[in-house]
């Protein structure tokens, strides 16, 4: 062999080890260990429990998930932390094209642990506030958070990928001997994301606001946190205080006012939300309608005029009611 296809050869070689490094390194997993119950680990009980013969949940899986309990906490934890190096997202990329995978994707392993929390639910109280410290930490992760804080809270509605609402309860844990313990894990959440809220980080501040939205779905606690919100120096901290009004029950008599100030916002992102959350009142925002109808008239700003047009329509669909208030006065 001639001494350039040696150098060759060993140039290849090298390459070759540097990937299998790389790949090692990539699918290796550090931190605490996997929680075991009856020989099988934590992750497969999870996976188990959507999984029955009829088509609904395995109860077995379910029992085995809460009789892991609190235990489950640190590893949950971490995979909810989990990411992927550069080196696994390239294999993960082309992994159906090469036909093969190495290791579960990290997205993948955060929705695992969101359903772990939320089977586990009050099991894992201990862990509200290290969830809650990871709020606004992580925008890559951020509905991953909001999801598991949820879950803990599973008599009512869930977290969507979006970050949204969903209408959906899990009905089926119920049951739950520790069940009587959600109004305090409830109230625990809402007090640690109010303080949160309060904080000096605008990311942290804004994240908050979109799980205290959630949190006080069927209630009005969150409103003054949002109000608050609304006289923030920031525009987007504003705008997403108008959003989140939009998220609870309705409260006229609080929110319309402010909301009518908003439409005079400097920032026009302010103004659309504003637009929108009042068109959602109705007949009962009316008070709304000289603003509405100079925004729908601003033809700069597409958005702007579809949404008070919308909105509109939405409040005053005759177009009477400013003959109507005049008549009042």
């Amino acid at each position: 062999m001639s001494a350039v296809k040696r150098r060759r050869l060993l140039l290849l070689l090298a390459v070759l080890l540097i990937l299998l490094g790389g790949i090692i390194v990539a699918t290796r997993r550090s931190g605490p260990p996997e929680p075991e119950y009856q020989g099988q680990k934590l992750s497969t009980w999870i996976d188990d429990v959507p999984r029955s013969a009829t088509g609904g949940f395995n109860t077995n899986a379910l029992l085995a998930v809460r009789a892991i309990g609190s235990n489950a906490i640190p590893w949950l934890l971490a995979e909810l932390d989990a990411s992927d190096s550069a080196i696994k997202q390239i294999i993960s990329h082309h992994g159906g094209r090469w036909r093969f995978q190495f290791g579960m994707p990290a997205e993948n392993r955060q929705e695992r642990a969101v359903q772990g929390f939320c089977y586990i639910g009050p099991r894992a109280r201990s862990a509200i506030p290290q969830l809650v410290e990871r709020i606004g930490k992580d925008e890559d992760n951020e509905a991953h958070v909001k999801e598991a804080l949820a879950g803990l809270d599973y008599d009512g509605p869930l977290f969507t990928a979006d970050g949204g609402a969903s209408n959906n309860t899990l009905d089926w844990l119920k049951n739950d001997v520790l069940a009587d313990q959600l109004p305090a894990i409830r109230r625990e959440i809402i007090e640690r994301v109010q303080s949160v809220a309060g904080e000096a980080e605008l990311d942290r501040r804004t994240a908050a606001l979109q799980v205290l939205a959630v949190m006080t779905s069927r209630s009005i606690e969150g409103l003054p946190t949002f109000l608050h919100a609304l006289k923030s120096p920031n525009e987007i901290e504003r705008a997403v205080g108008v959003q989140c009004l939009g998220k609870v029950p309705k409260e006229p008599l609080s929110v319309i006012p402010p909301l009518v100030a908003a439409l005079d916002d400097p920032s026009p992102t302010v103004r659309h939300e504003a637009a929108v959350v009042l068109g959602s009142y109705g007949r009962q925002a009316r008070a709304a309608i000289p603003a509405l109808r100079k925004l729908s008239t601003n033809n700069n700003e597409f958005n702007l005029h579809y949404a008070a047009t919308n909105a509109l329509q939405m409040i005053d669909p005759e177009g009477m009611a400013e003959t109507d208030i005049r008549r009042v006065k």
